[in-house]
């Protein structure tokens, strides 16, 4: 495995929850939110300090997620900060979740997520905390608001090994 950090496509989706995995979202639901990273070719071998995930504002549909995947080819530290922009007032859960998890979280059925990364009805949000070696997702769910689309800034920060 890779030394660095790569983005991890299935977590990409921005659909409502109950929707089917191939109708759910509009075009631009299939643009990556952040680009493939080879950290081991961009930095000539082992990753030397923290690296960004995802620096993006990101827009949910009402009753919709959307949030990027990482994997991590150690245990290591994630840094999270969301910050509601726009139609956020309400607040908006966010939830940091393994892939499995994740299909469960799809299909409205009992999930588990990471509780020191759990933000229910935030505002905002800036939380720090070591995850396991694996394929992490982080959902962006804007759960309160039945109308409005919402914008959150999100920025994912991995530590070095």
């Amino acid at each position: 495995m890779l030394a660095g950090i790569a983005t991890l496509p299935a977590c990409r989706r921005n659909w409502a929850l109950g929707s089917s995995r191939d109708g759910g979202g509009d075009a631009e639901s299939d643009i990556p939110l952040v680009g493939n990273l080879d950290l081991q070719k961009l930095l000539g071998g082992a990753v030397q300090g923290p690296q960004v995930v995802a620096d993006e504002s990101v827009t949910v549909a009402p009753h919709a997620w959307r949030g990027p995947g990482f994997t991590l080819p150690s245990p290591r530290s994630v840094h999270i900060v969301a910050d509601g922009k726009d139609h956020t007032e309400k607040g908006f859960r966010l939830y940091v979740m393994t892939s499995e998890e994740l299909a469960q979280f799809e299909k409205r059925k009992p999930f588990k997520d990471v509780p020191s990364f759990e933000g229910l009805k935030v505002h905002s949000l800036d939380k720090t905390d070591t995850l396991a070696a694996g394929t992490w997702c982080v959902v962006v769910f804007n759960s309160e608001n039945s109308t409005r689309a919402m914008v959150v800034h999100l920025r994912i920060v991995v530590g070095a090994t």
